[in-house]
Order: structure tokens, then sequence, then C-alpha cells
């Protein structure tokens, strides 16, 4: 009788065990292996009839090769894959056969390159050469996983290097600017990159196992997701190759050298505000401001809901932070 009392102990405890494991198998799957959108579906979901509707010309489609090696060192990566984007070349730099500055724009988690082109009449109006490119796992890139910017750093280094070879210009004359997602590989990026002139930050995440805790629990509750995201974590960092606790953009803050523009709206119950009041804190020196809007926006929508607001922003930013930038 004890010994059925003690094998229907671990039959029960096999049984939990692999329940788990199956669960944790499937959140890693929600984490790295997401839905994303195709380029036609993202732009019918932001109800755009074409780059026209941001004041853009048709843009040049580019395929950048991530793996782009000198003078950068090959990333930990097992796959080999190519970077989709728009580049707009400026008719200024057109004329003057040569590009005075250009801006990197990168869209949100699950968007495409249409999500980010929003913020081009930003930097187009300053004579600014554009690429607008899908993240790794998302568009019409490559890649088999998305990992939230520890792999997609590396990537835009490379795509840094291919926007050099291609307009000839220095770091001091290429920007970032992201939203969401984007705004926290652009983050992470320039931490890597102390030459660039600088990176504006939308709404991003100061740290991914938080975001990931506060939004998981809006859809499965507190308690299944405090249980199931430590196996998540596991699988999710075996099945892409990455490590969730490096991602944090608050804590890579610190290494940012270039002037910072950090911008969110005090309305956002997607990603919480405290999350760039985190990487506001952690960024070092005076080159950095912080806009808290209360226009009452959603997720990364404030430039949607008040354009000459935040143009206002960025254009001060630009005077006071980067006033060489562009000439």
């Amino acid at each position: 009788m004890r010994n059925k009392k003690i094998l229907a102990l671990f039959l029960g405890i096999d049984f939990l065990l692999v329940l788990y494991i199956a669960g944790a198998w499937f959140f890693s799957d929600v984490m790295v292996h997401f839905k994303q959108r195709t380029l036609a579906e993202d732009q019918a979901k932001l109800e755009l009839s074409g780059v026209g509707d941001m004041g853009l010309p048709e843009p040049e489609s580019v395929r950048i090769v991530a793996d782009f090696a000198p003078p950068l060192q090959p990333v930990a990566e097992t796959d080999v894959i190519e970077i989709g984007a728009w580049y707009f070349r400026h008719p200024a730099a057109q004329a003057a056969g040569r590009s005075k500055c250009a801006v990197i724009l990168h869209h949100g988690h699950t968007g495409t390159r249409w999500g980010a082109i929003k913020y081009g009449p930003l930097f187009w109006k300053r004579g600014c050469d554009l690429l607008s490119l899908d993240s790794r796992y998302h568009g019409e890139s490559g890649g088999s996983c998305g990992s939230y910017g520890y792999h997609e750093r590396h990537d835009m280094r490379r795509v840094i290097a291919w926007l050099q070879q291609r307009t000839g210009l220095p770091k001091s004359q290429i920007g970032l600017m992201g939203e969401s997602m984007g705004a926290a590989v652009s983050l992470m990026t320039a931490a890597l990159e102390p030459e660039l002139a600088f990176v504006a930050a939308d709404s991003s995440y100061g740290d991914l196992k938080n975001v990931l805790m506060e939004r998981g629990a809006m859809q499965y509750g507190d308690l299944l997701l405090s249980i199931m995201l430590p196996g998540a974590e596991f699988f999710g960092n075996m099945r892409c190759n990455m490590r969730v606790d490096e991602v944090s953009p608050a804590r890579h803050a610190a290494n940012v050298r270039i002037p910072a523009f950090i911008s969110h709206s005090t309305a956002d119950a997607g990603t919480l505000p405290y999350h760039s009041e985190d990487i506001y804190a952690n960024l070092p020196g005076d080159a950095r401001v912080l806009h808290m809007n209360d226009w009452n926006a959603p997720h990364a929508r404030d430039i949607n809901v008040n354009y000459a607001g935040y143009e206002a922003h960025m254009d001060a930013f630009l005077a006071q932070h980067v006033p060489t930038f562009g000439r």
C-alpha cells in the first residue's frame, strides 16, 4: 500500500513537471516566435495609402546583410540574415552629390518599416536621408526568432555600417529614432556606438522581464505569469540563443555617450511610463531630455495625437544638444 502511494506521488510529480514544461514551452513560443505582420498587413492596420501620406517620395527597397563584417566582429548568432528596408535619399543630397545627414527609423514589436516612417518628416525637413527597416523576424527581414534587442542591436550596427558606406557620412551625422521595441533596440545600439549623432527613443521598455510580466499579466493573469515566466525565459533563451536578462535598455543607458531624446505618454497602458523614467535616470551627462507627455495618447502614439508638439520637442532637442547635425 505504501509503495502504491509513493508511486502515485511520483506519477503526480512527473505529471506536474510535464505540464509545467509544456506550459513554459508554450509561453517561450509566444515570446520569441510571436505572430508578426506583413508589410501589406501593417500598411492596412496603420491606414496608410503610401509613403506620400508622410510627405515622402517613393523609396528604394534595399536588402542589408546583417553580418556586414569590417570593422565589426561577428555576433554570436548561427543564422546570417538579411534586413529589408526602405532608403529615402533626400533631393538635396541628389542635387549636391552628397548626403548631409541620415536617420535610421525603427518600428515596434510585431510591426514593420511602415510603423516608423511617421517620424521621418521630423528629419526629412532638415535635408536628411532616411532608412526605415524591418527588424529581424519582422516584415521582410530574415531571422528565426525575435530577441527584443539582444541580437537586433548587432544587426543595427551593421545597418549603420551599410548606411555609412552608401552615403559616405561619418557616424556623427547619423541618428537613431525608434518607438517601443525599436526604441529599446536603438538605445542598446547607442550604448555600443558612441560616435553617433543622437538616439531618440519613444515609449521604450526599460527592462524586458518587467514588460513581459506586465503585458503578459493583462492576458494571462499575475499568478500564472509569475509561475511560468522563469521556465519561459529558460526555453526562450535556449531557442533564440539569447539572454532575456541582458535585454535592459535602462541598464545599458549608463553606457550611452551620445545625446538622448526620451519621450513617453503618461497615458500609456501598454508600456508603463516609468520605463522611460528609469532609462532617463540612468543616462549619464547633461545631453539628455525626457518628455512625459500628457496628451492622452495610447502607446507610441504621441506623434499621431500632437505632431506639432512632438516636432517642437525634437527641434529644441536637436538645437540644444546636436546643433551641428545636418551641417
